[in-house]
């Protein structure tokens, strides 16, 4: 995984706060054990009429533009608030080291003749709801047609 060490935060363990040795030791164990316990799925039931309402709207209000809503991009900006509620969600050990990332990239799949190819949205943080759906549209094109750049599936 590449990090982007100018716009992250290295917490270091040695020297620093106890806070900060606990998560990195839970992380540190929960990445050990993630073998061995069994995997759990969760699933919620959500009122989402509203949502699609807007959804529709939006897709009738742009539809001159090109730009097509999916449910994926509402999705996404809400995984973009999630990270930036709960930092420890949008951060990664680098060694000893907790490095909280102050930025968030967003991989999503996008189905290709040759399997599902993960594009990143960079940035998706300091990007609206009518950016990340051309840039979801794009990307998807991209990756169909086997044009990604190495950067585009990198986070």
């Amino acid at each position: 995984m590449l990090f982007a060490w100018d716009s992250a935060v290295s917490v270091g363990v040695c020297g620093r706060r106890q806070a900060a040795k606990q998560i990195v030791s839970r992380i540190s164990q929960q990445h050990r054990n993630w073998v061995m316990i069994p995997y759990v799925t969760n699933n919620d039931e959500a009122d989402v009429t509203e949502l699609e309402a807007l959804r529709v709207k939006l897709n009738k209000e742009n539809e001159k533009a090109g730009i097509k809503f999916t449910m994926l991009a509402f999705v996404i900006k809400a995984c973009v608030a999630a990270l930036k509620k709960f930092l420890t969600f949008n951060a990664s050990l680098d060694g000893d080291n907790l490095v909280f990332k102050q930025y968030c990239h967003i991989g999503f799949a996008a189905h290709t003749p040759n399997g599902l190819v993960v594009p990143v949205i960079h940035d998706a943080d300091k990007k609206g709801l009518v950016d990340i759906a051309k840039e979801m549209a794009d990307l998807s094109r991209a990756a169909r047609e086997g044009k990604l750049k190495p950067d585009e599936i990198r986070q």
